[in-house]
C-alpha cells in the first residue's frame, strides 16, 4: 500500500491497493504454508491433511481477508477522505490476526506446549478450527461491508458526474 501511494498520481487508481495487499498476503501465506507443510511432512496422513486444510484454506483465506480489509480501509482514507488514523486502517486486521494467533497458541498451550505444537486432542482441535473459521468469516463480512461502501461511493460519484454533465 505504501508503494501504491508513492506511485505517479496520474496513474493511480483507487483499487490498486487491493492488488498489492492481496499479492503480499498470498506471498506471505505461501511462505508460511510451505513452512508448516514441511514441518508436518513426517506426521500421520490425517494430521498432515489437517495441516493442509488449516494452512491452505483457513490460513490463506484469513490472510487474504485481513489484507483486503486493510487495503479497503486505506482506500477509504486516501481516496475518499475518511478521517482514519494509521491504526484505524490496520487495527481491525491486526486484531483479527492477533486473535487468530492467540487461539492457535492457546490450543497448543492447553496441551502443555510452549509455542506452536499442533494439538492432538480432538476436544481442542475441533472447537479451535470452528473459532478460527468464525474469525475468518467475520473478517470476510467486514471486507464485504467495506467493499459495498466503496462501491456505493463510486456509484454516487458516477451519478453526480452524470447529472453535472447533463446540465
Amino acid at each position: 500500500i505504501i508503494y501504491a501511494r508513492r506511485r505517479d498520481p496520474s496513474k493511480r487508481r483507487n483499487r490498486a491497493y487491493i492488488d498489492y495487499a492481496l499479492s503480499a498476503a498470498l506471498s506471505f501465506g505461501l511462505v508460511e504454508c510451505i513452512g508448516f507443510i514441511y514441518a508436518a511432512r513426517s506426521e500421520s496422513w490425517p494430521k498432515f491433511l489437517l495441516t493442509l486444510v488449516e494452512r491452505l484454506v483457513i490460513g490463506q483465506i484469513g490472510h487474504l481477508s485481513y489484507a483486503a480489509l486493510t487495503a479497503l480501509r486505506a482506500i477509504r482514507r486516501d481516496y475518499y477522505g475518511d478521517k482514519l488514523s494509521w491504526w484505524g486502517v490496520v487495527g481491525p486486521a491486526v486484531l483479527f490476526h492477533g486473535t487468530s494467533n492467540f487461539l492457535a497458541l492457546s490450543g497448543s498451550a492447553l496441551e502443555g506446549n510452549v509455542g506452536w505444537i499442533h494439538p492432538n486432542d480432538v476436544r481442542i482441535v475441533v472447537p479451535g478450527l470452528g473459532k478460527l473459521t468464525g474469525l475468518v468469516a467475520a473478517a470476510g463480512g467486514l471486507v464485504r461491508r467495506e467493499w459495498k461502501d466503496i462501491e456505493n461511493r463510486d456509484q454516487a460519484s458516477r451519478t453526480s458526474e452524470d447529472s453535472g454533465a447533463k446540465k
